[in-house]
């Protein structure tokens, strides 16, 4: 696949669990993530049906060269859910050519009709990956370290 930009793509949401399938197969490859299980397509469509994910995705001539899933959290601080941006990868081709701006300028649209409050993400200490979030002019920065916990 060619990856001239000038090819029309669009950000719109994923259609289906088998879309959103070849979205999780993106991210691996993108992360480099080796031997990771192929998502079951039976879970993906239960997901695919919650209220509470979203995913999108920038599309080349019925391709995925994009896309983001994030979570909508209900708060207890406030009646308004928070989104929380859960994974977010372009094709190595499709880098730094305003594609992921216009995923997450999508995705701040959804947001607000959505009546969402506050939209966040986490990201590595990775420069590159700091100065593509700054790009999209967030409204606050905080440096925090995240812990996980195994829990099966």
């Amino acid at each position: 696949m060619k990856s001239d930009i000038r090819e029309e793509y669009e950000v719109r949401p994923i259609k289906s669990a088998a879309e959103l399938q070849k979205l999780a197969h993106l991210f691996m490859q993108v992360f480099e993530i080796q031997n990771y299980p192929k998502a079951d397509l039976q879970y993906l469509q239960k997901l695919y049906q919650e209220k509470y994910f979203f995913a999108f995705a920038a599309i080349v001539n019925d391709h995925i060269i994009g896309g983001l899933t994030g979570y909508l959290l209900p708060s207890y601080v406030s009646p308004k859910p928070v989104a929380y941006i859960y994974d977010l990868a372009v094709l190595p081709p499709y880098q730094k050519k305003g594609v992921g701006k216009k995923i997450i300028n999508y995705t701040k649209k959804y947001c607000k009709k959505m009546n969402v409050k506050e939209l966040f993400v986490h990201t590595h200490e990775e420069k590159k990956l700091i100065n593509f979030y700054r790009s999209t002019y967030p409204d606050e920065e905080e440096s925090v370290r995240i812990f996980s916990y195994q829990c099966s």
